[in-house]
């Protein structure tokens, strides 16, 4: 038999049937309603009493099939709802209490299937599931960032804005499936895939203005940058004898380059030249002189 009493003996209605349930209302205008006792098919109601205007249900005990929801008392205005005990099958949801309008919602407990999203303190947000298999999302914090990161390692995906310069990064995968874009720093703006032959990077700002396209690390690269040095535009596809160079600056310089012993060239500029040269043992023709670009070039 549940022995259950509550509020002073003129306010207080207590009512049991069979072996387990009281129903009864006392000084704080609490209502209790339990049924079962201890920690076996135990369901609790409360409202009133206590610290505020608390509400609370309970079913189960100990780390069983436990579900409490809880309203007022404690700090300030929190909800509490949980379900499960322990690291197993738990799911809690709080707003209110701590240092601001905190929410937090969380099922599964330690490193397993975890969620959590949670809101205030720095207007901070932040989701996250899992332990490896993690996603996060947070705002606030630091230089107004929000940062987005889903798995761990090698599977990473990052998003991040703020912090540092008003920088904007995005990072998928960690090592060389790696994707980043990055805006700030020097008004600096990367994209990157790929860390070994397979990258792709733009990057605009730093140095002198300068942009630059990349794609492939050895041989198959293209490259592409304008500015750095004298307003230079150079585009460059492989590294070795399939290369294609065009090139701009200098002293007003055009020069586009196409393999190695198969070799393509074409400069214009210095004193006026162009010249242009197909193969190794191939025609030949180079024209020299104070003669203008247009004129060498109707000549030719």
């Amino acid at each position: 038999m549940i022995q259950h009493w509550r509020g002073d003996s003129s306010d207080c209605i207590a009512q049991e049937v069979g072996d387990d349930l009281i129903l009864e209302a006392g000084d704080d205008d609490c209502v209790a309603l339990e049924t079962g006792g201890g920690d076996g098919d135990s369901i609790a109601l409360e409202t009133g009493g206590g610290d505020g205007d608390c509400v609370a249900l309970e079913t189960g005990g100990g780390d069983g099939e436990c579900v409490a929801l809880e309203t007022g008392g404690g700090d300030s205005e929190c909800v509490a709802l949980e379900t499960g005990g322990g690291d197993g099958e738990c799911v809690a949801l709080e707003t209110g209490g701590g240092d601001g309008e905190c929410v937090a919602l969380e099922t599964g407990g330690g490193d397993g299937d975890c969620v959590a999203l949670e809101t205030g303190g720095g207007d901070c947000v932040a989701l996250e599931a899992g332990g490896g298999d993690c996603v996060a999302l947070e705002a606030g914090g630091g230089d107004d960032c929000v940062a987005l990161e889903a798995g761990g390692g090698d599977d990473c995906v990052a998003l991040e804005a703020g912090g540092g310069d008003d920088c904007v990064a995005l990072e998928a995968g960690g090592g060389d499936d790696c994707i980043a874009l990055e805006a700030g720093g020097g008004d600096d703006i990367a994209l990157e895939a790929g860390g070994g032959d397979d990258c792709i990077a733009l990057e605009a700002g730093g140095g002198d203005d300068c942009i630059a396209l990349e794609a492939g690390g050895g041989d198959h690269c293209i490259a592409l940058e304008a500015g750095g040095g004298d307003d230079c535009i150079a585009l460059e596809a492989g590294g070795g004898d399939d290369c294609i160079a065009l090139e701009t600056g200098g002293d007003g310089c055009i020069a586009l380059e196409a393999g190695g012993d198969g070799c393509i060239a074409m400069e214009a500029g210095g004193d006026g030249c162009i010249a242009q040269e197909t193969g190794r043992r191939g025609r030949r023709q180079r024209r020299l002189g104070d003669r203008p670009v247009a004129t060498a070039s109707a000549s030719s």
